[in-house]
């Protein structure tokens, strides 16, 4: 007589980058190891899914090749200061679908994303964490324009707030020419963030 041994699920973590609710039960999920992958899963009545939140779940690929999903938790969502933010979470989540290609890139940028659950000191300037995180987003993926220029420079009190707010200014400019050597930048709907 044989004896078969139920196999343990194998759990995945995922990072939500789009949903489709209530019009089907899908989502797109950034998946380290995996990729940015369309998948799908049975209905949770009363559950909200919400862009950047990390899950935890099953999945199967059906013959047709589409992935699907069950046992799904809720691991993270973010933190107050981007949670406060949804528009730069939308734009991050954004360009992880337009520029996310490769099993590797999704694994690195997935790690990077864990920075939206941390809480910030008080002392952290919240704008710059955002512009900081979109940069290293880029270089990660290494798909850049010119190089980041130089950013660095000593000033007395009296002139730091205007030195701030010219590194913030240089870092959008590097931003948007990033965007703009892959695709046209008026194809992502959250651009206007870094105009402000």
């Amino acid at each position: 007589m044989a004896y078969y041994c139920k196999e343990e699920p194998l759990y995945r973590y995922g990072t939500i980058i789009r949903s489709f609710l209530p019009e089907r039960a899908a989502l797109l999920l950034l998946i380290p190891g995996v990729g940015v992958r369309y998948v799908v899963f049975a209905r949770f009545p009363h559950t909200i899914f919400s862009v950047g939140m990390t899950i935890r779940f099953v999945s199967r690929t059906k013959a047709s090749g589409v992935l699907v999903i069950s046992d799904i938790s809720f691991e993270q969502t973010a933190a107050d200061w981007a949670g406060s933010d949804l528009l730069f979470v939308h734009h991050l989540c954004e360009l992880c679908q337009r520029f996310v290609f490769t099993d590797e890139d999704a694994g690195a940028v997935f790690t990077l994303m864990q920075e939206l659950y941390q809480s910030l000191t008080y002392e952290e300037d919240v704008e710059l964490k955002k512009l900081a995180m979109l940069s290293k987003f880029f270089i990660l993926l290494g798909h850049y324009a010119p190089p980041l220029p130089a950013l660095d420079g000593g000033a007395d009190a009296g002139e730091a707030t205007e030195l701030a707010r010219q590194k913030k200014r240089t870092i959008k400019q590097w931003l948007r020419a990033c965007i703009c050597a892959c695709e046209p930048a008026y194809a992502l709907k959250t651009i206007h963030f870094l105009t402000t």
